[in-house]
């Protein structure tokens, strides 16, 4: 592993142990090469940033996740050797494990194969056991956190990210997105189902050199973990199928790290099956079948009862579903239910009338006349005038006056033209000429329209 040289704003001396240069930076802090006196042997000495020591919290914090890291063993991690506090700021002594992490070695040299990539998965399956089985969830296993050594992989930094990655904003995620669970993204929980989510994806990047759901944007990256499924590359074989698996959106369909580990070595692969329901407590499996089914018959012919009844409907009698086809007889005759007492008759229910309610104090308002040109519905019907049939029954009898007399008239005008001075009859002698005289306006003479001789 490459050391680099101090720089002037660094420490010299933390504790007991003195600074011989700088490991690595980042958010959390800094990680430097220390020697614990002039002959001791070396370790990483990681410095929490001085953003996050100024909240006590984070202090408090990086100090409980240190008791807690000592309960892990050493075999598969980074065994912490001490801890203290310098200028209000926390550090913590851990062993140094010579060799590069596994993201430098892959970003350096191209991805892994073969008996190599087993082994190092294998490696870092074996330290999340151990992790788990001392109640610690790592929360930020990624490629950057496994170091090669000479003895294999280790898993650095379990358990502290937590504690340097907290600051003043409650809404920040804990973690490294590109290997974030679905869950750990929504911040819903950190149970070690998100460490075997992150297993698989450092698996996919140590084999295919980029993580499963991309590196690009943060959004874009955070969309694909929530809804897209992961890109697993080149991984083939049965290491596919398990971080397939491992990749599963919903955290309990995900295998435990005890599994992951027994597939590894060999095991046949079962994917985890949801969660049996619990089996019939034995009071109940000692009840016959006929009787189950006939309760679970009668409790929803109950209520469906009970939703008629609310509906206003017509109800059945529940007595009359028992053994075979037939209901069960009352002592009183009548059908009875399972309790004994005989079933009442379905009542009506009743609609209280609504209370009385007074006049205003002024009456009822008239009612209005919409305006004109305001539509109302349903329209009014039309009123009928007074008077009008009367004068249709008027109208009606002077026109049957005018037409009898007009057909009387047609009748006798014959008679009438053929008469003599005496009235007496049609006259057969031959026609006179007649003479027309010309009437006078002045009355006379000429007083009529013709003049017979």
């Amino acid at each position: 592993m490459a050391v680099a040289a101090l720089r002037r704003d660094d420490p010299v001396r933390l504790g007991d142990y003195h600074l011989l240069g700088r490991l690595g930076e980042g958010g959390q802090g800094t990680v430097y090469l220390g020697r614990r006196g002039d002959a001791g042997e070396q370790a990483a000495v990681k410095l929490l940033g001085a953003e996050a020591a100024e909240s006590e919290t984070a202090r408090m914090r990086f100090m409980r996740e240190f008791e807690v890291a000592m309960q892990v063993d050493d075999f598969c991690t980074a065994r912490v050797l001490d801890v203290g506090m310098q200028d209000g700021r926390p550090f913590i002594v851990s062993e140094y494990v010579p060799g590069p992490s596994l993201y430098r070695q892959v970003t350096e040299h191209g991805p892994l194969t073969g008996g190599e990539l087993q082994r190092v998965a294998i490696g870092m399956a074996t330290a999340l056991v151990a992790i788990h089985q001392r109640g610690i969830v790592h929360r930020d296993l990624k490629p950057q956190n496994v170091l090669l050594g000479p003895s294999g992989a280790r898993v650095i930094d379990f358990g502290i990210a937590r504690a340097l990655d907290v600051s003043t904003q409650t809404t920040r995620m804990i973690g490294t997105p590109l290997y974030m669970a679905p869950e750990q993204v929504r911040a819903e929980s950190a149970a070690p189902p998100i460490d075997v989510f992150a297993w698989a994806a450092t698996v996919v990047f140590t084999a295919t050199g980029a993580p499963p759901f991309g590196a690009d944007s943060l959004p874009a990256v955070i969309n694909r973990i929530l809804n897209d499924e992961p890109d697993l590359g080149d991984l083939t074989g049965r290491l596919r199928e398990i971080a397939a698996l491992c990749l599963a959106k919903d955290p309990k369909r995900r295998p435990d790290a005890a599994q992951v580990l027994l597939w590894l070595l060999g095991k046949d692969l079962t994917p985890p099956q949801p969660p049996a329901a619990a089996p019939p407590s034995a009071e109940l499996q000692a009840i016959p079948r006929e009787v189950l089914v006939e309760g679970r018959k009668l409790a929803e012919l109950r209520q469906s009862d009970a939703a008629t009844r609310s509906s206003g409907g017509t109800t059945t009698d529940p007595s009359d579903l028992s053994f075979g086809e037939r209901g069960r007889t009352s002592p009183a005759g009548g059908r009875a239910d399972w309790g004994g007492a005989p079933t009442p008759p379905p009542q009506m229910p009743r609609t209280p009338l609504p209370p009385h309610t007074p006049p205003p104090a002024g009456g009822y308002p008239m009612a209005r006349r919409p305006p004109h040109g305001e539509a109302t519905w349903p329209p009014p019907a039309p009123r009928a005038r007074k008077g009008s049939g009367l004068r249709w029954v008027i109208a009606a009898s002077v026109v049957a006056l005018l037409l009898a007399g007009a057909l009387a008239l047609l009748l006798l005008l014959p008679r009438l033209l053929a008469s003599d001075g005496n009235g007496g009859g049609y006259e057969t002698h031959s026609p006179q000429p007649t003479h027309t005289v010309t009437s006078s306006p002045y009355g006379g003479q000429g007083d009529g329209y013709g003049t017979h001789y």
